[in-house]
């Protein structure tokens, strides 16, 4: 994935709410709120970070706000934007894990 990828909205588009949601949880985010039909709150385990999550991936705005969750993630973790959208990929449901039961 080349840079100017990142700035494609289809990119964030195209990265799936339960995906998102999935990867929050396995790096140790927990979901403190969610305002139904808007948005949920999450926060590090020790309290320090909160990111917002639209609910729904149909919000015309989904891709700039998804946007904003994966580039607050790559400053936390100290890695590139591309790598966590390549992470947060690997949470998709979609994805056949042969093996992993």
């Amino acid at each position: 994935m080349n840079d100017n990828s990142i700035r494609d909205p289809q990119v964030f588009r195209s990265l799936k709410l339960e995906a998102v949601t999935n990867y929050l949880h396995a790096i140790g985010w927990s979901c403190v709120q969610t305002v139904e039909g808007k948005f949920s709150v999450w926060n590090l385990d020790d309290n320090s970070r909160e990111l917002m999550v639209p609910e729904k991936q149909s919000f015309a705005d989904y891709p700039i706000r998804i946007a904003e969750v994966v580039a607050e993630l790559a400053n936390i973790q100290e890695r590139s934007p591309q790598a966590v959208i390549t992470d947060i990929k690997a949470c998709s449901s979609d994805i056949d894990l042969k093996g992993w039961k």
